[in-house]
């Protein structure tokens, strides 16, 4: 039992969330997604903060932290953002009755 709280204490370290925000920002950087410009908008940098967002999101409700439902809204707006300027033109009108149906379920 006693491995298995250690285990536990690691997965829900807030070490790992920095590690994990890193990594993602560190491998979209070195891929180069933050350079993607749409119509001189910086997309690139928008995607790929939302990303690390979005995974601190999944850390942050599964710890029951409610401040991890205010990141995702935003994270959802700035999903919707990036995704109607990649050429998604329904993306204004899919999140959010996608974010409203996820809310009554």
């Amino acid at each position: 039992m006693e491995r298995g709280r250690r285990l536990q204490e690691i997965t829900e370290s807030k070490w790992m969330d920095v590690i994990g925000v890193l990594l993602v920002l560190v491998i979209s950087f070195a891929l180069g997604f933050h350079k993607t410009i749409r119509q001189d908008l910086p997309i690139g940098i928008f995607s790929t903060f939302g990303a690390a967002g979005s995974m601190m999101v999944t850390r942050l409700v599964t710890k029951r932290n409610n401040i991890g439902n205010l990141i995702g809204l935003l994270t959802a707006v700035n999903s919707a953002f990036v995704d109607y300027y990649l050429g998604n033109d329904a993306a204004f009108l899919t999140y959010p009755i996608s974010f409203l149906g996820a809310g009554i379920s």
